[in-house]
Order: C-alpha cells, then sequence, then structure tokens
C-alpha cells in the first residue's frame, strides 16, 4: 500500500514525462572570471573563514574558471558563491554560483536546519540531466526564489552520482508517496532526515496542472510551522514505508532454475517491438537498451535452439546502431531514445549505457560472424578511447546533451546534428550526396529544423543509385563519418564530467577486456584494449584504494567518499575479465583480495545478498539492498556472477555458498518478476549450465594462440579459461587454482583440458579435437 505524503490540496507535482529530456532554456555563455563574491540574499552572513575557503576554492580553479551563472560582475567574476565551491562534483560545482545557501550533504547542514528550526529542501541530480538544468536556470538562479529558500529553509544539493545511497533511499520516499520518479529529485525533510514531500521538476510559475515552485516551497514551509505534529506524522509514516521497500521480498529456501529463465524469456517475447526492435514503447514513447537485455536473449537462444529469441536480439542491436540516439560520426550510444524508432535521443552520453552495450555486440558477433557487430563494439571503444579517458588512466564518467550553439546559447543536440549545406561544405557536393541519402540528412530536418544522423537504408542500394561499388560506396561513408566528426570538434563541445567513478570504470574495462579477447587490438585505430584496460584497473588500485578498500570516486587529483557495493561488484568482474584476457595473475589476486572485502564489510550474513553501503558507512533512514537492475544492473546481480565465477576458478566451496545464499534472497522476487533482476538471469543461466572449465598448459616457449583463438571467437559465455606455462608458472597458479594441479603440457605440446560436470575429456594438443570437445 504506498502512503501519499503531507496533503496539501494544492499540492500535486509528478514527474515530468521524460524527465531529464526535452528543450531547455537557453542560457548566456559565462566569461572569465575573478572570485569577488557578494552576500547571498536572505542568506545569513558566512563567516570569514569560510569566505577565504570559497575564494581560495575559486582561485584554485584556474584564470580561465567561468562561473556557471548569470549572475556576474562587471569584471567577469561571479556575483554569488556558495559552500558548493569547495565540493569536488561536477554537479555539486555547476551550483556553486547560484544565488542560493546551498549546502552539501552532512551534519553541517542538518544542525543548521535543527539550530534554525526550519525545513530542508534535498535536490538532488547529475551533471549531464537536461531538466536539472532547467530548473536551475528557472528557480536556483533566480534571486527572488533564492531569497525565499535562504530565508526560510536549509537546502542541500546532493550528486546522485557519488551519492547513490542517498538518492537511492529519497527516491524510494518519492515512490511511497505514490509519485513516479526522475530527475532532479526534490524532497522535503524534517530536520532529522525525514521527508514529508517530494517530486520532481517543477516549474517557476503556476500552469500546466502544475503548482510553482516557489508556491510549493511557501505552502509547505507554513506547514512546517503551524501543523508540525501532522507532518511529522506524515513523515514518519514515508520512513516506515521506505524500511518495508527497501527490503527485498522474501526469499526462498530454493534456488530458482530453468523455469524462471523460461518466464523471463516468454515475458520478453511479448514485449517486443517486432518493427523496430527493443522494448514496445509505453506512454512517454521512450526507449532504454537495457529494457530489452540482449545478452540475456543470446543466452536463451543458446539454451533452447529457439532462433526467435536471436532474432530479437539483433534486430534490437541492428535497430539502435542505425538509429540517432547511436552517434554516426564519433561513435558511441546516447542515453535514451525519446521515440520508438532510436531517432531522437537525449544527448548526453553516459560512460555505463556504453560499456553495458559493447559485450552485447561482441557476443552477437561471436554467435552471427556479422562483421557490423563488431565494428560497432570497435566504434564505440574508440570513442572512448578518444574522448572519455581521464589521465592516469581512468574513464570520466559522462558529456552533456547541451552545448552551445552558433548564436553563443546553450541549447540540446546542436553540437550532433547537421544541414544539406554543411555536408556539402565538409564533403563536396558527390560525398555529400552519399552522404545525405545514407544519414537521412534533409532541409526540414528531424530535430529543430536539423537533422540527426540516422542510417535510412542499406547503403547498397544507395551505391547503386549511385552506380559505385559498394566498397567505393564503403569507403565514401568511413570518410564522410571521420571528416564530420573532425569538422565538429571546432563546435564548442559539450561539457564533460570528468569525475571517475569505480563501478562504471570496472563495467568499461571488462567492456575492453572482453573486446581485447575476442578482437585482438584494433590495428586500425591504433588501440591496444588490453593495455587501455590494464591502465585503468591500475590506476583504481593505486589511486582509488586506501588500506585495501575501495573509495567511489576521483576528481581533481583525489579519491574520496566510501564505495558502494557496485563500486566493488563492477571492478572485480572487471578484473576478472580482464584475468581471463591477459592470464596476468595479479588482476585474479586483486579480484580475490577486492572480493574479500566485499565479504567482510558489505555481506548480509543472515539473509544471503549485499547491502548497498559498508557496515561503517554514515547511518541513514535505511540500510538498503539492491535487489532491482535498470539503467545500471544492481551491485548485487553482478556480485553473485562473480562469486559463482570465483568458484569455479579457485574451488572455493565459501563463494558458491555466497552465491547460492544470494540466489536465495532474490528467489521469490525472480519467481514473481524476473526481469525486474534481468542481470541476475545472466548469473542464473551460469548456475545451471554446465559450467566449462578450459585449461591450456604450454611447454617454455609454447603458443597456444590457435586453442585461445577457438575459445574467444566463439559465443561460450559459461565458462572459464586458463592458460599457463608448465613449471613454476603453473605450480604458482595452482595454489589459487587448484584445478591446475597435475596437468603437463604433454610431449612437451600445447595441451588443452576441458572438463564440465565433474567430468573431463582427454587431454588433447588437436586443435579439431579441442574444437569439438567444447560442441563447436
Amino acid at each position: 500500500m504506498r502512503f501519499c505524503a503531507f496533503s496539501l490540496s494544492i499540492l500535486l507535482a509528478c514527474a515530468i514525462p521524460g524527465a531529464c529530456g526535452g528543450k531547455r532554456k537557453k542560457v548566456q555563455e559565462e566569461p572569465v572570471s575573478e572570485p569577488t563574491s557578494q552576500h547571498l540574499p536572505g542568506a545569513e552572513a558566512y563567516s570569514a573563514h569560510l569566505v577565504e575557503e570559497l575564494r581560495a576554492a575559486t582561485l584554485a580553479k584556474g584564470p580561465d574558471y567561468k562561473p556557471r551563472t548569470r549572475h556576474l560582475n562587471s569584471n567577469g567574476s561571479a556575483t554569488y558563491t556558495n559552500r558548493l565551491a569547495k565540493e569536488p562534483s561536477p554537479y555539486l560545482q555547476q551550483h556553486a554560483h547560484n544565488p542560493v545557501n546551498w549546502y552539501p550533504w552532512g551534519d553541517e547542514a542538518f544542525e543548521a536546519a535543527k539550530r534554525l528550526d526550519r525545513p530542508v529542501l534535498l535536490s538532488i541530480g547529475y551533471s549531464t540531466c537536461h531538466w536539472c538544468h532547467v530548473m536551475e536556470e528557472e528557480s536556483f538562479e533566480d534571486e527572488e526564489t533564492a531569497r525565499f529558500l535562504n530565508e526560510n529553509y536549509i537546502a542541500i544539493k546532493v550528486d546522485r552520482e557519488e551519492r547513490p545511497d542517498v538518492d537511492s533511499i529519497y527516491m524510494t520516499a518519492l515512490h511511497a508517496m505514490g509519485q513516479s520518479g526522475g530527475w532532479p529529485l526534490n524532497v522535503w525533510l524534517t530536520p532529522d532526515r525525514k521527508p514529508f514531500y517530494g517530486g520532481t521538476y517543477f516549474p517557476p510559475e503556476d500552469g500546466r496542472g502544475r503548482p510553482a515552485f516557489v508556491t510549493i516551497l511557501g505552502k509547505l514551509k507554513t506547514a512546517f510551522d503551524t501543523d508540525r505534529e501532522g507532518l511529522l506524522k506524515a513523515s514518519s509514516e514515508v520512513v516506515a514505508q521506505i524500511e518495508q521497500m527497501a527490503k527485498p521480498v522474501a526469499g526462498s529456501t530454493d534456488i530458482p532454475g530453468e523455469e524462471v529463465l523460461s518466464l523471463a524469456a516468454t515475458h520478453y517475447a511479448s514485449a517486443f517491438d517486432s518493427v523496430h526492435g527493443g522494448r514496445k514503447a509505453g506512454g512517454r514513447g521512450n526507449k532504454f537498451p537495457s529494457s530489452m537485455p540482449v545478452r540475456f536473449l543470446l543466452r536463451h537462444y543458446r539454451r533452447s535452439g529457439d532462433k526467435k529469441f536471436l532474432d530479437m536480439a539483433i534486430l534490437t542491436l541492428d535497430k539502435m546502431a542505425a538509429g540517432g540516439m547511436y552517434d554516426q560520426a564519433a561513435g558511441g550510444f546516447h542515453r535514451y531514445s525519446t521515440d520508438p524508432r532510436w531517432l531522437v535521443p537525449h544527448f548526453e552520453k553516459m560512460l555505463y549505457d556504453n560499456a553495458l552495450l559493447v559485450p552485447g555486440y561482441i557476443e552477437a558477433f561471436q554467435i552471427t560472424g556479422d562483421k557490423r557487430h563488431k565494428k560497432v563494439a570497435q566504434h564505440v571503444l574508440a570513442y572512448v578511447a578518444r574522448e572519455m579517458r581521464a589521465p592516469g588512466g581512468g574513464f570520466f564518467s559522462a558529456t552533456d546533451a547541451d552545448s552551445v550553439g552558433p548564436d553563443g546559447e546553450r541549447e540540446e543536440g546542436y553540437y550532433f546534428t547537421w544541414t544539406p549545406d554543411e555536408l556539402r561544405e565538409i564533403l563536396g557536393v558527390d560525398r555529400a550526396k552519399v552522404a545525405q541519402a545514407y544519414w537521412g540528412v534533409t532541409s526540414g530536418g528531424n530535430f529543430e529544423g536539423r537533422s540527426i544522423l540516422h542510417v535510412t537504408r542499406p547503403l547498397s542500394e544507395i551505391a547503386a543509385k549511385e552506380k559505385l561499388s559498394l566498397p567505393e560506396a564503403e569507403l565514401i561513408v568511413e570518410e564522410a563519418r571521420e571528416a564530420l566528426y573532425q569538422a565538429r570538434q571546432k563546435r564548442p563541445a559539450p561539457a564533460t564530467d570528468n569525475k571517475v567513478l569505480v563501478a562504471w570504470n570496472g563495467l568499461m574495462i571488462s567492456a575492453y577486456a572482453q573486446a581485447a579477447r575476442s578482437f585482438g587490438p584494433d590495428v586500425k585505430r591504433d588501440l591496444d584494449y588490453l593495455a587501455i584496460a590494464a591502465k585503468a584497473a591500475e590506476f583504481i588500485l593505486k589511486e582509488m584504494r586506501v588500506e585495501g578498500r575501495l573509495l567511489r570516486s576521483y576528481q581533481g587529483g583525489k579519491a574520496h567518499l566510501k564505495a558502494y557495493v557496485e563500486d566493488y561488484a563492477f571492478f572485480i568482474a572487471g578484473l576478472l575479465d580482464l584475468y581471463m584476457a591477459s592470464g596476468a595473475t595479479h588482476w585474479l589476486s586483486s579480484a580475490i583480495e577486492l572480493q574479500a572485502k566485499l565479504d567482510l564489510h558489505y555481506a548480509d550474513t543472515d539473509a544471503g545478498a549485499y547491502f548497498m553501503t559498508a557496515d561503517d558507512h554514515e547511518r541513514l533512514l535505511t540500510r538498503e539492498k539492491p535487489a532491482k537492475d535498470g539503467a545500471i544492473p544492481s551491485g548485487n546481480s553482478y556480485a553473485i556472477a562473480n562469486l559463482q565465477r570465483l568458484f569455479e576458478l579457485t574451488s572455493d566451496t565459501q563463494y558458491r555458498d555466497r552465491a547460492e545464499a544470494g540466489f536465495r534472497a532474490f528467489g521469490q522476487t525472480l519467481k514473481r518478476g524476473p526481469t525486474g533482476l534481468s542481470e541476475l538471469l545472466l548469473a542464473l543461466d551460469y548456475r545451471v549450465s554446465a559450467v566449462q572449465q578450459i585449461v591450456i598448459v604450454t611447454p617454455s616457449g609454447g603458443d597456444a594462440g590457435a586453442f585461445r583463438k577457438i575459445v574467444a571467437e566463439h559465443f561460450l559465455p559459461n565458462q572459464i579459461y586458463v592458460e599457463t606455462e608448465e613449471g613454476e608458472p603453473l605450480e604458482s597458479l595452482a595454489k589459487m587454482i587448484p584445478l591446475l594441479k597435475s596437468k603437463i603440457a604433454i610431449a612437451g605440446q600445447v595441451t588443452a583440458y576441458v572438463c564440465q560436470d565433474s567430468h573431463c575429456e582427454l587431454p588433447t594438443g588437436d586443435v579439431e579435437v579441442f574444437r569439438k570437445q567444447l560442441g563447436l
């Protein structure tokens, strides 16, 4: 039963359709500045010490720093500076010069609320969130709105990407109030952190069935002052709902089996868009890649032999790659599509989306041999290497949807769109003719009078019409792709969120490691996938680990915030993939060490699986146990998969036991609604399969390349692969991987050992026999 928030008759602020999407009000580009900030309107004066800290923080940004605000002094400096100027988060930095007296999340803010006896406005977003920018410009940059906030509230800003725990709890509160979620997330709290009202985007003026932000602020402040008892009662009931909703459905005594996989497959088949791929679009028309998990479909095809599921996966992958959601010029996927055709995206690009999509294209290539899928994966990885790599080797988090247009104002999508005249100027008339036809660039456009590049028809049709051979047309398209990319580089680029998150980096490390294993290096682009993955992993182990424990975020030369279960789980998965791709044992050792930390500080030893936060984390309203796979998978889904892989490698039964406890913890959830845990379905497929243990032993100086190639080029999702040299390397590795014991290179030849279901095939040095043993 959902509880309705504190009741005020005029208050009804539901999530705007397509939160963090749509067009936003244009804002003037900001000039260079020096710090000469004034007192925030309606706020208590800052202490001299705090003023000096803010001044130093602003000066540290360097002479080229441009305050992101419309409130500027004559010398270009920001009129206002608040506490967020000291915070490393790029999202909090965006709000550092609002006239709002923002606090970061922490005890200082809530102590101030208690001292002043005020309610708290908690506003949560992220740096590339479009509607967060809209509400900032309309409300948080407005001096009168800021004055009212500063005189009546304590205002707190949170970056949901750095604090997913805070975001999750108060998003759960919004759901408990009967509202749909989205960002910006705005929640009203008591001074003891209990929520009593919330919503997403609020407009600056009454209208469209929604009250103005200032109206709600006023009504809720009045309620806080005049009906405290009723408000506190409401907040306590919401907290009780949060605690209940944060717990997964009661576990089961048995572990789910193949019937759950079949149930999920049936659901996905019934929800499939047979024209455009993916899941049928709902009322808002939005399509997210994660809503139709192609990697599960590929596994179900392998298990069932029903080609329908392969066709569903391939159509989805092809339609996404052909649409405007895919950046046809630079590579990489935008966050999601606003229409069923994958044509018009929200233009932000997230590291995690691209990391999670690459393995699907790799696996599709392994099954079909269709080089289109390999090219998409390579193009995405080339984009990440070119635009998202941080100094030192990690990966940045995201790029914004908005950029500065030709009129000097920020607007969504301009950077990624084109006109026929622009193509002719860049490519010349003849090449532009092919590019226009292939990518659907027209004079009318398909977005704000300009065209989002998308594949409109097979290139063979265009080649025939233009009397070109297909190779000639392919060359024109590839040359045009690079030419448009280079021309686009001259435009003001969308802002980059340059924080490095362990979890998202772990996902991208997996993507590069899997590509390295399946494709080898990208010689054409001079990209060594394995080296890129290794450098990112080394960066995290060196810069984002203290006393053996991970820290969540790195920005400005410093790591901070205790890690979450997803940080450990995603990064451990990346380390295991690195080990499989390279054979370097230190990656396996690091994975085992981090798994021990995860087990020690995050495990629910009573009910199974893992809590989101560590046992010594800040105490919040509840300690959540992630139990849902969305655009970002649950840390528990990855952790359970990791445990199974570690068991198969090490034979240590504690890993198997923890994995089974995890399956039991989510057993009822899987049985009732398996698609809510789509990533955990991959782990379940692994569990109910006969996992292949593949060991290759080489003599000193021997080359296992032919054997390795067979494993890498085929879709063998439920296997572990160990390659080692006989003698001391094997003996040393056998201490971690006992199944290596007694394995030798027979007769001085490279020898393969294949085992599954407690049964081993005869050792072989014959590549063709090895192929048959793998069932290929």
